[in-house]
């Protein structure tokens, strides 16, 4: 909530300084129009393009292929081998029944 104070009063502050430093209020209105179209339109979609040269998102097939990858490498606990996994964890945790754990 506070955060949305801060950006209301910089929204103001600019406007404000704009409207006392322009010459009539048709140059003002010129000024903050084209501030809205840069900032609604023109900012956005640059920030998106560089964000994508700087950290490009990965492919589709890319990406599921690492959550295959992911998943493979986790236990499979409610497989047949549920049996090894308990007793590799009671291992781990050096007790003799999940009651201990």
């Amino acid at each position: 909530m506070v955060a949305y104070g801060i950006y209301f009063s910089i929204i103001v502050l600019i406007s404000i300084t704009i409207s006392a430093r322009a010459s009539n209020t048709s140059q003002a209105l010129l000024w903050l129009i084209g501030l809205w179209l840069l900032s609604v339109f023109i900012l956005p979609r640059a920030a998106a393009g560089i964000s994508q040269l700087v950290a490009p998102a990965p492919s589709v097939e890319k990406f599921w292929a690492d959550i295959a990858a992911d998943r493979a490498e986790q236990p499979k606990v409610f497989s047949t081998d549920l049996e090894a996994f308990e007793a590799s964890v009671l291992a781990q945790y050096n007790v003799k029944s999940r009651e201990e754990l």
